[in-house]
């Protein structure tokens, strides 16, 4: 979360959308290593 902030306190919008999208990777990769449990 702190790079997606980080990025957006700087006006960085496409560097904000990349850091989210990234966030957005591993969360639904953890999310669906612990569902397979």
């Amino acid at each position: 979360h702190e790079e997606i902030i980080g990025r957006i306190e700087k006006k960085d919008a496409d560097g904000a959308e990349k850091a989210m999208i990234k966030h957005l990777e591993r969360s639904r990769a953890l999310y669906v290593m612990n569902s397979e449990k």
